[in-house]
């Protein structure tokens, strides 16, 4: 059943009151930024190489507040095979700090959670630096940019500990921004595709079967950054493994969704109307 995230596990560092930083991720406050950063990465880094750990989802439901994340989750028997979205590139901010505007999708008990861990697939809308080493990222304030990335700070395998990125795109004020993620099944990975008219830029990761059943809309601030929400994503489709409409329709009962949820292809996948972070 979908779920409100109130509470988060964190790890890695003290437990402190939370905050959102670094690419596409969490960290907590009352902790150094400097010295909790992960900075591992699978090439030259470019930008701030801040990272942080994973957070989880609780069973408490409330009202959404502005620039709250929305978030929905499969049960563990399921998984979320490919999601498609689309939201619209807001105004360029003050040369201060960096936002981070994303969808993404993260595994949640389900199958062959280990040995890789928690992680998170998201194409990641950027306005200053980021921990993803995206080739063409342009310089800081000059353009918002987009890349599809992969980040895991808490696991330890080989291979899948940091920030992953595939090419940047730049994006302008007012671009409808195209999303798709999807498990392709003849490679077993997973593939970023942004559409931006048409320019677009992919990434893909093979998690070796690790499912994913939470989906997230997330706005990220930080060092000053002061985006204001709200933030729509519009028209999302998620195709599950396995039909589930009751949970598609309890989707669309959550905080931040307008529109509903509708369940389509004999269950197999989930309209949601407008989602607003």
């Amino acid at each position: 059943m979908g779920r409100r995230r109130r509470t988060r596990r964190i790890t890695g560092v003290a437990l402190a009151a939370a905050t959102m930083i670094g690419g596409g991720v969490y960290m907590t406050t009352g902790s150094n930024p400097a010295s909790a950063a992960i900075t591992s990465s699978p090439a030259s880094g470019i930008g701030s190489n801040r990272a942080s750990a994973a957070i989880k989802p609780s069973s408490v439901k409330s009202a959404a507040r502005p620039g709250s994340p929305v978030e929905f989750t499969l049960p563990a028997s399921n998984q979320i095979v490919k999601v498609q979205t689309s939201f619209t590139v807001p105004s360029e901010q003050p040369h201060v700090g960096t936002t981070f505007l994303w969808p993404g999708l993260q595994p949640l008990g389900g199958a062959n959670f280990n040995p890789i861990g928690e992680g998170v697939l998201q194409p990641v809308l950027t306005w200053g630096s980021s921990c993803a080493p995206a080739a063409g990222e342009p310089v800081s304030y000059s353009s918002w940019w987009i890349s599809g990335q992969y980040v895991n700070t808490e696991g330890s395998q080989p291979g899948y500990h940091g920030c992953f990125s595939g090419k940047a795109m730049k994006v302008n004020p007012g671009d409808e921004l195209n999303i798709s993620m999807r498990l392709d099944s003849a490679s077993g990975k997973w593939i970023q595709t942004i559409t931006d008219g048409p320019s677009h830029v992919s990434f893909s990761e093979d998690l070796h079967g690790q499912a994913r059943n939470w989906l997230l809309f997330v706005i990220e601030n930080y060092d000053g950054a002061s985006f204001n929400a709200p933030l729509s994503f519009r028209n999302t489709r998620v195709d599950f493994q396995n039909a589930d409409p009751g949970t598609c329709n309890s989707w669309g009962a959550e905080a931040g969704v307008s529109g509903g949820a509708t369940s389509i292809n004999n269950g197999l996948r989930c309209v949601i109307n407008t989602v607003t972070v």
